[in-house]
């Protein structure tokens, strides 16, 4: 087919000469109009023209369209929007699809900074605790630097799988990562800042479930004769609350004695203090109404200086510090996460056998119970654990075994 051309040669006589001029128009609209002497110098020009304007890597194409001048701009403007992004095969089409099924149409436009501010207040006024909103505030303020600028609904799932699937990363941290960003989208959806949740395509790392650790009946006898013996005491309560009543450790630093009703052998255990916020009851043991009589009330559960000396029975039992020192710890055991807790529920469940009870008393689900505590502890080491005093601390652990009733 025949094309049109852009430039071309004219004759024209001047008084004294005969001069030869190519015109034109280059595709970004530059007028050309330049003169030559003779004719094959011009012509040479118009044919470098041509090629140079063949070559150009923008070439308006004028088509037949019915948009107007300004939607002809809307759409450039959208294509410009699309290519940036690696891998998209979206046409201007697809996107118009699906802003017409989502409904979108009414999302109001905020960068993620923002976003994540009003999050964070949000979550403030809800009574979250302090330690929980830190954990939200770290962790959604990594997607605050990677993408603050953005739009939240321009965030895409591949952007947000590469923050959560950082390398080098344990399961868990991944998955705490994903659960407080599924947090902060499922919010920004219920905002209308996006019409749905891009982490809920992104699955959980898988984790393997380890066995709890557990003290055995000998290292706890350690411990609780240094917590007995250190400073008069100052830890005993703190040990005792943790082995025989299995509480968290910010559970125990959130309680005073008003809790406790030593008479009745009850402490109450209220929602502002437990981790989930539900009230719960815990039935004293005999030997843990002994360890705690001679402290309450005036011995402090969790003393002003509770980390420093936490750490020292510790250390004195073997155990690494909470915070490492180099020269004294290096030699010492890791002290295994949650491991006073995990050793009250193993002990109680060996005990007693009833893992709803077991599960009511510990503010845990009886699944949680089945799964990680059962079978732990053998039962004839339970029955001495349930035995320790105050007074037999200084024994050997193998307490003497109650003996069976004899028929008369």
């Amino acid at each position: 087919m025949k094309t049109r051309d852009r430039f071309f040669v004219t004759e024209f006589k001047n008084p004294r000469s005969t001069a030869y001029r190519v015109y034109g128009r280059k595709s970004d609209g530059t007028v050309i109009r330049e003169n030559f002497k003779d004719y094959p110098h011009a012509l040479a020009r118009k044919q470098e023209l041509e090629i140079e304007t063949l070559n150009s890597p923008l070439v308006l194409v004028m088509q037949p369209t019915r948009l107007s001048t300004l939607q002809l701009r809307d759409a450039e403007a959208a294509y410009q929007r699309l290519a940036p992004r690696p891998g998209s095969t979206f046409t201007l089409v697809d996107c118009v699809e699906l802003f017409l099924r989502s409904g979108t149409s009414d999302l109001h436009e905020i960068t993620v900074e923002a976003a994540a501010k009003r999050f964070l207040e949000d979550k403030t006024t809800q009574n979250l605790r302090e330690r929980s909103l830190e954990t939200l505030r770290r962790r959604v303020a990594k997607l605050v630097c990677s993408h603050g600028r953005e739009r939240v609904s321009e965030v895409n799932v591949e952007a947000i799988k590469k923050l959560i699937h950082r390398a080098g990363k344990q399961p868990l941290t991944v998955n705490s990562d994903r659960s407080a960003l599924h947090g902060f989208f499922e919010w920004c959806v219920q905002q209308d800042y996006r019409a749905a949740n891009p982490v809920a395509k992104i699955s959980p790392a898988l984790v393997e479930t380890k066995e709890p650790t557990v003290l055995s009946l000998d290292k706890i006898k350690q411990l609780l004769r240094a917590a007995r013996d250190f400073k008069g005491g100052v830890l005993a309560p703190y040990f005792v609350l943790s082995l025989f009543c299995g509480l968290r450790p910010k559970e125990v630093n959130r309680l005073n004695w008003a809790a406790f009703d030593l008479e009745n052998k009850v402490a109450t255990v209220r929602g502002a203090e437990a981790k989930l916020r539900a009230r719960r009851i815990i039935e004293l043991t005999d030997n843990a109404v002994d360890w705690l009589k001679p402290h309450c009330p005036k011995t402090p559960i969790a003393g002003p200086n509770w980390r420093r000396d936490f750490d020292s029975v510790r250390r004195a039992c073997g155990f690494k510090g909470s915070v490492y020192r180099k020269k004294c710890d290096a030699q010492l055991e890791a002290w295994p996460v949650d491991v006073l807790r995990h050793t009250a529920i193993s002990y109680w469940q060996a005990r007693f056998k009833d893992e709803g009870a077991c599960a009511d008393r510990h503010g845990n689900s009886v699944e949680t119970v089945h799964r990680y505590y059962r079978g732990l502890v053998r039962p004839k080491d339970a029955e001495m654990f349930w035995r320790m005093t105050p007074e037999n601390m200084d024994e050997s652990y193998n307490l003497p075994m109650p003996q069976p009733a004899v028929a008369a």
